[in-house]
């Protein structure tokens, strides 16, 4: 039995390997019709993705990769 009201969705999934070492990323927002690019560096946290301020990410760093930092 289908419901009447049912739709069709399309799911991927994407298995990626965690990188060696921390990437920042090139961003590129649309504000009021204007460009605005930015580097930023997001976190995988749980189920979720987070943009870090500076002082979260040193402490990120510390925690996820300070054995291949020193």
């Amino acid at each position: 039995m289908v419901p009447r009201f049912a739709r069709r969705v399309l799911v991927a999934r994407c298995d990626v390997q965690p990188s060696a070492l921390p990437v920042d990323a090139k961003v590129s927002t649309e504000k009021n019709g204007q460009l605005h690019k930015k580097t930023a560096f997001y976190a995988r946290i749980g189920n979720s993705t987070h943009e870090l301020s500076a002082a979260e990410k040193a402490k990120y760093l510390l925690n996820r990769w300070a054995r291949h930092l020193t």
